[in-house]
């Protein structure tokens, strides 16, 4: 199980880079775009450094980790922007620019409400989910946020299939604002009267942001009613309701301003601003950049996999912590897997599979390609759930500790083949299956 780990650091230091993990590092888009400064900035912003390279290190936390190409737009519809900053929906949808009405906490599995006021209520069948707006909610331009932007934005989803309304549309009917702040989340029936999926109508209140219907219907307007444009405009001139937006992006950073009028410092909410004036992300080619600039006291949350990350401080001395202070030192969230091609000969034998499965040596790679920043198999048994308490509570592990295994059993694995008759026939050191040799290349 790989893991993400946030790594904090007390130097100070220039503008910080971003790198990307080296197993899957999200391809680079071409799109690029010039400084630019907001036109209606706060007054006391307008004294703030116009040039990106010199912003006061003292009122700017710089992340690694997250960009690893230029920006390409800002358009909270589109799935193409390239803009993780700014716009990342889903189970850990970032609220720096835009919000959701909940938010997902991973680690006791429950949703907190941000733009909505309190808690949601299903009603007895669990076919309608209604929850209310907070009253100091307000967009960037100084508007309200409201019920009716939230019953637009999903309108809009569906009108337009993107991808956020493709993915939902088959387990929600419909939203409606009810009121001003009430909004009525109804999910689609199945033929039973139950809704087809009820935990996926609650997942998209803490998944999907909420956007503006004005700003939406002046984007329907220019685009003229077409998909591909509607998708592929980049939104400069987005209204949003979270704390920052768009300073300055282009192929070496991305930074992002507080917005002083935040609603969010309304004593209903958070009481105050967040305390960085500026989120600064340097795009740095790799993960060594972005690790020898974490180092350097360049980088203050680091995202990215930084490989034998306790030589920082046990070997460098350098202040850094991780969010655990021993391996594998984060939390993990992701689940990579192998999937198996039950097309290939053997591999629709259950004995096949589990032999493969349980002769990998999983300690090693835990320890060598993951430098032990994830967690081992005797410390969180494998499963379709995550390492976090809010997943580990929800199967029973005595009742498939049968399934369980920590790898490496390459005997067990020979065993288990002996016993279902995948042998070696022959003597060329190969088994076979119906008078097939087993040979496999994992990709």
């Amino acid at each position: 199980m790989m893991i993400l780990s946030m790594v904090l650091s007390a130097c100070g230091g220039a503008a910080a880079p971003a790198a990307q993990p080296e197993a899957a590092a999200p391809a680079a888009e071409e799109a690029t775009e010039a400084p630019a400064e907001e036109a209606a900035a706060p007054a006391e912003e307008a004294a703030a450094p116009a040039d990106a390279n010199a912003l006061p290190r003292n009122e700017t936390l710089y992340f690694n980790g997250q960009q690893w190409g230029p920006v390409v737009g800002w358009n909270p519809y589109a799935s193409s922007n390239n803009n993780a900053m700014a716009i990342s929906q889903g189970d850990n949808a970032r609220v720096t620019m835009f919000e959701t009405p909940y938010l997902y906490n991973m680690l006791d599995g429950k949703q907190y409400p941000l733009l909505a006021d309190g808690d949601y209520a299903w009603n007895d069948d669990r076919t309608e989910l209604t929850f209310k707006i907070k009253p100091a909610a307000m967009w960037s331009d100084g508007t309200p946020l409201t019920a009716e932007d939230v019953a637009y934005t999903w309108a809009t989803h569906v009108k337009y299939s993107t991808p956020t309304g493709a993915g939902n549309v088959d387990y929600i009917e419909d939203i409606v604002a009810v009121d001003p702040q009430t909004v009525v989340v109804k999910a689609k029936l199945g033929e039973d009267g139950k809704a087809v999926n009820p935990l996926l109508v609650a997942a998209y209140v803490s998944s999907n942001y909420v956007i503006q219907k004005a700003w939406t219907e002046a984007l329907e307007a220019r685009t003229g009613g077409d998909a591909t444009a509607f998708m592929a405009d980049p939104a400069e001139d987005v209204v949003y309701s979270g704390p920052y937006h768009k300073f300055f992006a282009d192929d070496t950073k991305v930074v992002l301003v507080r917005d002083d009028n935040y609603w969010g410092q309304d004593a209903s909410m958070w009481g105050k601003l967040p305390a960085p004036k500026y989120l600064a992300h340097t795009i740095f080619k790799d993960n060594a950049a972005g690790t020898t600039a974490l180092a350097a006291g360049e980088v203050d949350v680091s995202q990215q996999f930084n490989s034998n990350v306790q030589d920082l401080w046990e070997q460098q001395n350098l202040p850094i912590s991780t969010y655990l202070p021993e391996p594998p030192y984060g939390i993990g969230a992701s689940l990579p897997t192998a999937f198996y091609n039950l097309e290939s000969p053997g591999l629709d034998q259950l004995c096949v599979r589990k032999a493969i499965a349980i002769a990998v040596d999983y300690p090693t790679i835990i320890a060598n390609a993951m430098t032990n920043q994830s967690a081992t198999f005797d410390q969180v048994p494998r499963s379709l759930m995550n390492p976090t308490p809010g997943e580990q509570a929800m199967y029973d592990q005595a009742a498939v500790a049968d399934l369980q295994w920590v790898g490496n059993d390459v005997e067990g694995a020979k065993a288990l083949l002996d016993e279902c008759g995948v042998v070696d026939s022959d003597g060329d050191g190969w088994r076979e299956y119906n008078g097939e040799k087993l040979a496999y290349v994992a990709t």
